[in-house]
């Protein structure tokens, strides 16, 4: 989740850097959600509470710009920014 959070917070001229952090971003929840079935939500869980509200927000928002994430790991993403905003 930080390498969306990062990604979304680069600045314009960096934005081949915030793609690599995307695509990196992408292969390890991939990995998460085969070999640890639920350490996703729990994290999402935690991302969700109003302390984080902030990171939710750009957590989701990148996100939604990388193409290759399964839509349903993308429903939990926007779920979580959901549950922050209240």
């Amino acid at each position: 989740m930080h390498k969306f959070a990062v990604a979304d917070q680069r600045p314009a001229n960096e934005q081949a850097k915030a793609a690599k952090d995307r695509v990196q971003a992408v292969e390890v929840l991939t990995w998460l959600e085969e070999a640890r079935p639920g350490d996703l939500e729990l994290a999402l869980e935690e991302l969700g509470t109003k302390a984080r509200m902030a990171w939710a927000v750009r957590i989701a928002r990148s996100a939604r710009l990388t193409r290759a994430l399964q839509p349903e790991i993308q429903q939990k993403f926007d779920l979580a920014e959901k549950t922050a905003r209240g």
